[in-house]
């Protein structure tokens, strides 16, 4: 393997370039490759678009310029980023990394790349980093977790937990313990998808029929948009105030996914 490139594409305050130069790059050090890491972006502020790109090998970076053709592209943010305009010049075979909620959507790519997804977002959350209610919250542990378990077949020598936590104490001022679980667990969890894999989706979603709503999770707030707005009165409260959908009454509308301000709610296509 003379030499493996990457392109980064993410928002200010999601820690894509910590995750580059902090995270990923004395990692790839410790597995035995040279590398080289650097971020460009204009505007410093929270939700300027990030760019961030990565080169590694067996033998020293001289090039010193932008990746156009690379062998891996990672999304941070689909929503708020171009996927189409992201994917441009990736290498027909190559590898995607997209951070969501909803893989499904994005079986269509398949044809043309290998796409990997995963829920950094949710990851995070769930290790006390960041907060529900930060549109840009941080989410770059999971997300090097889930780049490491694809960069490890061009790995010279494997990378062990000890060496990981070690490198995240070196580099990291806070929640040390949180972000070494969250990058544990995006290397744990990232998976990829398959051509055709509608039926294998339905499976693992207990047979559901498409589409479908999950229901409210804990970033419910009870602001009580939904229950207002809900055409057909699908919307009910238990006891003890949670907010439930009827799935015999929804008509999947999508009306309670759009108001959501916490996207607590979401449509599975």
């Amino acid at each position: 393997m003379e030499k493996f490139s990457i392109c980064l594409h993410g928002l200010g305050g999601q820690g894509l370039k910590s995750m580059i130069q902090d995270i990923l790059a004395p990692l790839i050090l410790e597995a035995g490759l040279e590398v080289q890491a650097f971020p460009f972006f204009g505007g410093e502020r929270r939700g300027a678009p990030v760019s961030g790109y990565l080169r590694c090998g067996e033998k020293k970076i001289t090039t010193h310029s932008f990746i156009s053709n690379p062998n891996m592209v990672v999304i941070f943010d689909h929503e708020r980023i171009s996927v189409t305009k992201a994917l441009e010049g990736l290498k027909p075979g190559a590898v995607a990394l997209i951070n969501t909620v909803f893989p499904n959507q994005f079986l269509g790519l398949t044809r043309d790349w290998q796409i990997y997804t995963l829920n950094a977002r949710a990851i995070s959350l769930a290790h006390g980093i960041g907060s529900p209610e930060d549109p840009y919250m941080i989410i770059n542990s999971a997300m090097a977790g889930a780049v490491l378990k694809l960069l490890e077949p061009i790995f010279k020598s494997q990378l062990s937990d000890k060496t990981i936590e070690a490198v995240l104490n070196n580099v990291l001022p806070q929640k040390i313990l949180e972000n070494y679980a969250a990058l544990l667990e995006g290397r744990k969890t990232v998976v990829k998808l398959m051509a055709g894999a509608s039926a294998m989706w339905q499976w693992l979603l207990k047979g559901r029929t498409f589409p479908y709503l999950t229901q409210p999770d804990e970033h419910c707030t009870k602001c009580n948009l939904c229950y207002l707005f809900c055409p057909k009165r699908a919307i009910e409260t238990t006891a003890g105030g949670a907010y439930i959908i009827d799935e015999e009454k929804c008509n999947y509308c999508g009306i309670c996914v759009t108001l959501c301000p916490l996207r607590a709610i979401a449509m599975v296509t």
